[in-house]
């Protein structure tokens, strides 16, 4: 083969940002749940 390949520049997302978005949307997830849970546990109180 003799095709030439030019290199890629620049950076993905991941590469910059790494596992901090999955981080922060667990965090996100598990606070609106805790929340919800609360809620429910109030409502059902009254």
């Amino acid at each position: 083969m003799t095709y030439k390949i030019a290199p890629a520049e620049g950076k993905t997302p991941y590469s910059v940002l790494g596992n901090m978005p999955l981080y922060a949307l667990s965090l996100l997830f598990l606070l609106l749940h805790s929340m919800m849970a609360f809620i429910r546990r109030k409502m059902n109180i009254l």
